[in-house]
């Protein structure tokens, strides 16, 4: 009840509230997904990027809640493997872009 009464708070006063959770599935993330308007994912070049995106999709199917899914690649570099990621990453639906590494 408390993030509720806040969230609705805060939207009265900012146009975004930006969230950020820990990687796990659990209540917390539950709560702030009942609350949320859209998800933000942010990917590194990494296999667990892939594997925690498919587990985000499957658990908010399973609960029933249905958000879109925006993401972006972070730290991207031109190499094979962050190609094939690009590459995954393109065919999903909401995808935004990359942002390179320095």
């Amino acid at each position: 009840m408390r993030l509720r009464d806040n969230l609705l708070f805060l939207k009265t006063e900012y146009d975004y509230i930006i969230i950020d959770t820990n990687p796990s599935l659990e209540f917390t993330l539950v709560n702030v997904l009942l609350f949320s308007d859209y998800v933000m994912f942010p990917m590194t070049a990494e296999k667990w990027s892939i594997e925690s995106l498919d587990l985000l999709e499957f658990y908010m199917k399973k609960l029933r809640i249905k958000l879109p899914i925006f993401i972006f690649i972070t730290r991207f570099k031109k190499n094979n493997t962050h190609k094939q990621l690009l590459k995954y990453a393109q065919s999903k639906k909401g995808f935004l872009g990359f942002i390179h590494e320095r």
